[in-house]
């Protein structure tokens, strides 16, 4: 069973959605090519017409500025500067990146971390859906450990 069929069985059996399907599926063929294709992209990988497209999310930091409208300051710049009594807030956006036919797929170590907490992001999302199916169906959860109360 493949990560897409193993996907819907979720969904159909615990009705717990993936948010990170396109992440995770792109991420996956990724993985394939560099292990199978020595990271060398083949037709095979292409996910449009002429290149390899691979999605992963980054985390986006953003606030408010006093009449309301969104503030996104430069995300390389530290320290970060926001309005004032601008809250803090954090998202996760997509980020893509294409690799043309006959090019070597490479990451690189700030990429790696982002594909890694797209990973993390994935499994937690998961984890709160499974735990929210098995208080709708009665079951007692017991914790350990307190943290994760």
């Amino acid at each position: 069973m493949g990560i897409v069929d193993k996907f819907k069985v979720l969904e159909r059996e615990l009705s717990i959605s993936i948010e990170f399907a396109e992440e995770l599926l792109s991420i996956k063929r990724a993985r394939n090519c560099l292990t199978h294709r020595l990271g060398i992209v083949d037709s095979k990988d292409l996910t449009d017409d002429k290149c390899m497209i691979i999605s992963w999310r980054i985390p986006e930091l953003y606030g408010y500025e006093l009449d309301g409208s969104e503030y996104i300051p430069p995300q390389d710049k530290f320290p970060m500067e926001f309005p004032e009594n601008s809250p803090v807030k954090i998202r996760f956006k997509i980020q893509k990146k294409s690799i043309s036919l006959r090019e070597r797929i490479i990451f690189y170590p700030t990429e790696l971390k982002e594909i890694c907490l797209t990973h993390l992001l994935a499994i937690d999302q998961v984890k709160n859906s499974f735990v929210a199916f098995a208080k709708r169906k009665g079951v007692i959860l017991i914790y350990t450990d307190k943290s994760q109360i």
